[in-house]
């Protein structure tokens, strides 16, 4: 499977509503960039890196850990290659 050009924008939406639900006014979620990746097996896959503003301190480390399994329903509806094991290990990178 290929991932065509639309999924990455689709996916950091919702990415953003998540977190826009979750920390409402306390950060601001942007940019948050998707990009396709390829593994050393040939398999593709997501990265998602999601820059923030705000307090390190309130990111609720917790929460944000569960974040991949929170979004891999709606990632399901896109495609049954979106929410593969992948998707644990590579899915996100927090920077401040």
């Amino acid at each position: 499977m290929t991932i065509n050009a639309e999924i990455p924008s689709r996916v950091a939406a919702i990415v953003r509503d998540w977190l826009t639900e979750r920390f409402q006014d306390e950060f601001v979620f942007d940019p948050i960039i998707v990009e396709p990746e390829v593994d050393h097996d040939g398999d593709e896959y997501l990265k998602i890196y999601v820059v923030f503003d705000g307090d390190q301190k309130s990111l609720d480390p917790g929460w944000t850990l569960g974040l991949s399994r929170r979004i891999r329903p709606e990632l399901l509806e896109m495609g049954p290659r979106l929410h593969g094991p992948g998707l644990e290990k590579r899915s996100h990178r927090w920077r401040s």
